[in-house]
């Protein structure tokens, strides 16, 4: 990725995370990012593309300095309670950062969730966990492909509860003592 690009994505997810989608311009994020609107056309198709892809370029970031902390913990099922509390502790510091309402967080976890990319990467990623857990002998032998999805599926469903309705310790308290319950019927 070169400057100009890195200038326009860095607006564009100011924008985007501060006014969600559909009140931000590309006019805005154009002239934020210091370039002209037809610049921003070289680099994505619309709107909806430079969204998707600022969207997927942040995550990646945030995943990036997760995994690094998830690196040093040992057992799988330690890594998949810190991975969840992190990504959800991750999601709650932008909120607060950008300013963001309600709405615009619910339009990202509803991107996030609905984005093939993104959804891919985290599934693979608790179902490393898993089997990972089955060689350390943490867990049984399971389709872990369906558990990884229900991991998945199940952080989605309380995502703005932890995100916007909880403080920190009952977000963090909460996820671990449900997400705690899920791993104990896989395991050994």
């Amino acid at each position: 990725m070169n400057d100009t690009e890195e200038k326009i994505r860095n607006s564009a997810l100011k924008y985007f995370l501060r006014y969600g989608f559909y009140k931000s311009s590309i006019d805005e994020i154009a002239e934020d990012a210091g370039v002209g609107k037809g610049t921003v056309y070289n680099y994505f198709s619309n709107k909806q593309e430079l969204f998707t892809k600022t969207s997927i370029w942040w995550r990646e970031k945030q995943f990036k300095e997760i995994e690094i902390k998830i690196d040093k913990v040992e057992r799988a099922d330690d890594k998949i309670l810190m991975l969840l509390n992190l990504e959800v502790m991750s999601f709650r510091q932008a909120y607060k950062e950008y300013g963001m309402t309600a709405k615009v967080m619910c339009e990202l976890i509803s991107l996030k969730e609905s984005n093939e990319v993104l959804e891919k990467r985290d599934i693979e990623l608790y179902q490393k966990y898993l089997e990972q857990g089955y060689k350390q002998g943490i867990f049984y032998k399971q389709p872990f492909r369906q558990y990884a999805e229900l991991l998945n599926t199940t952080i989605f469903q309380f995502a703005r509860r932890w995100i916007i309705d909880m403080n920190e310790a009952d977000a963090v308290k909460e996820i671990n003592t449900l997400f705690g319950l899920m791993l104990k019927a896989m395991k050994t």
